[in-house]
């Protein structure tokens, strides 16, 4: 599971989303669940934070205009169903762009 926080000003994220509405049209389909306890690598789940220094990246959410974007997201309705959808340079490296509040 990945800890995000989101920014809201582009400036201070760690990465750029796009949001697009589709898994076709996506790097990676991602499962939204904010009460998940920690699941290893799962890069696919992400659990929202409220504060930043608990997140293990921070992302501001843009919306599609397929460009300027570091990495590609649709949500989807069951964790089944998340997952990459090609191959990425961040694949295996979301997890841990930022050592995890309790390794601090």
């Amino acid at each position: 599971m990945a800890r995000v926080y989101e920014v809201q000003n582009a400036n201070y994220a760690d990465l750029t989303v796009e949001v697009v509405p589709t898994a076709v049209m996506a790097d990676l389909s991602v499962f939204r669940d904010d009460g998940a306890m920690s699941q290893n690598w799962a890069e696919q789940i992400w659990s929202f934070v409220g504060q930043r220094h608990n997140a293990q990246v921070s992302v501001y959410l843009k919306q599609p205009d397929h460009m300027g974007a570091d990495l590609r997201v649709a949500f989807v309705p069951r964790r089944a169903l998340a997952g990459w959808t090609r191959h990425h340079r961040l694949q295996g490296r979301l997890c841990r762009l930022r050592p995890a509040a309790s390794a601090r």
